[in-house]
């Protein structure tokens, strides 16, 4: 399913780049501050994104019903 596809390739990517974003925030020379800032941003963000398991199980779900 197509939909299905572009869900999870974006959760995915979307996933890939916070991860990437937290590694640039620990590799350069920024004030803790801000370092603890950034990362409670990425942080939160990802916890609001769906886990790629559960959008799977809910696709099937709603799969199975129709």
């Amino acid at each position: 399913n197509a939909l299905f596809d572009t869900v999870c390739s974006m959760t995915a990517r979307s996933q890939g780049v916070l991860m990437m974003l937290g590694e640039i925030v620990e590799a350069d020379r920024i004030d803790s501050f801000t370092k603890s800032t950034l990362h409670g941003i990425i942080n939160s963000v990802l916890s609001e994104l769906p886990d790629i398991d559960s959008v799977v199980k809910a696709f099937h779900e709603s799969n199975t019903k129709t």
